[in-house]
Parts: structure tokens; sequence; C-alpha cells
């Protein structure tokens, strides 16, 4: 672990790998050893099943490389749900209610903690600034069409 970064600077993943780590090497239950380094006795136990079947990735998430999340992916224990309910339908593929309500929940709950992503650790910060660009880039292109569209539509109307 970095030792320039405070306890409360650290992920998820790193205060639950410190737990793990007193728990495995002191001996101390897992309880004691999660509110000792921070963290709660589920995710030192998720740590542990982690590295249980993966062990290659303690230096990882030591090093803030990986979220405990990311990792309980990679090692089978869970897995990412995709959107699911029935919405609108406009054409065969097109979620588009589903999707952009979703995204419209997940910024809602971030605004109200003013978009801090402290829990991130940088390479995933990295990504997610990628994938926001992306997005935008490609909202911008949709928008424009679908302006269009809305202007055709509302111009051809009969009055």
């Amino acid at each position: 672990m970095d030792p320039s970064r405070n306890g409360s600077e650290l992920t998820t993943g790193q205060k639950a790998l410190r737990g793990f780590r007193l728990h495995r090497d002191s001996g101390m239950s897992q309880a004691v050893a999660a509110t000792i380094a921070g963290s709660t006795e589920r995710q030192v136990q998720a740590v542990g099943a982690v590295l249980g079947k993966l062990p290659e990735l303690e230096e990882q998430i030591a090093a803030g490389e990986i979220t405990l999340n990311a990792a309980q992916v990679a090692a089978g224990y869970r897995q990412h749900k995709p959107v699911s309910g029935r919405g609108n339908w406009f054409g065969k593929g097109d979620k588009w209610v589903e999707v952009a309500n979703a995204m419209l929940a997940y910024l809602a709950g971030w605004k109200n903690r003013g978009y801090q992503f402290t829990h991130l650790p940088p390479k995933e910060a990295e990504k997610r600034v990628k994938a926001i660009d992306e997005i935008i880039a490609g909202l911008q292109e949709a928008r424009a069409d679908l302006v269009q569209r809305s202007v055709r539509a509302t111009s051809s109307l009969a009055r």
C-alpha cells in the first residue's frame, strides 16, 4: 500500500485487504481486524475469498489498481447484471428508456454526494473519464439526429 496515503484516502479494497492481512497474520477475528482497518467484516471476508481463488490479485488490490468489486467479478463471486425491464418499444434493440433511466438514477445518487468518487483508484477513474468522453460524444451525435427528427415532426403537423 502507498504509505503516503492516509486511511481516509484508501479504497474500500485496500482497507479490506489491510483487515484481511491483520486477521491472517495476527489471528485476530475478522470483525476486530476489519474495525481496526476501517473496513467491514463482510469486506474482509470478500477479500479472503477472492485471494483464495486468485492470490495474484493481492498486490493489485494493495496498489489500488483494482477495486474490491472488480476483484470479486474476476474471481467469479459477482456478476454484472444487465439492465432489464419492460420499456417502450421503438424498434429492435432500442433500450433507450431503460438505459437513460439507469444513468439518470446513477447520476442523481452521486449528485447528492457532490460527485465525489473518492472510493475509486486512479486507474479506474481514468477508465471512467474515457468512457464518459465517449458517451458524451455519442450523445451529442444522437441529439443532433433527434433534434432534426423532432423539428420535422412538429413542422409537418397539420395546424
